[in-house]
């Protein structure tokens, strides 16, 4: 039992030395498409993911002159929307990319 670990482990330690030489049929196939290797693209940005958040000018609505749409701090797939009429409202991310549904919104009691 003991030389049968005494054999794996000789084993694995020779597979792990860095200096042993490289199957030459990997090393043919790779320099293959060596020169055709795509880098990555970097990563992207909150505002690339979420397409509706920022701050959007409106020249023809003078009630909603300006609206900005920012995300929830605590829930990525909810954004709040300020500067309509209504006040703020909740916004909620649907399945399908930069698509919200806007649902009922509590309404404030306004005193008078």
């Amino acid at each position: 039992m003991g030389g049968i670990a005494l054999s794996l482990l000789t084993v694995s330690v020779n597979a792990q030395k860095p200096g042993m030489p490289k199957n030459p049929t990997v090393d043919s196939i790779s320099a293959l498409y060596r020169d055709k290797i795509v880098t990555a693209p970097p990563a992207q940005t909150r505002e690339e993911i979420f397409p509706a958040i920022g701050k959007f000018e409106s020249a023809t609505n003078a009630d909603a002159a300006l609206i900005t749409i920012a995300p929830d701090e605590q829930n990525k797939g909810v954004v709040w929307i300020e500067g309509l009429p209504q006040g703020k409202i909740k916004a909620m991310l649907r399945k399908s990319p930069a698509t919200y549904k806007i649902p009922a919104q509590k309404q404030k009691k306004v005193k008078m």
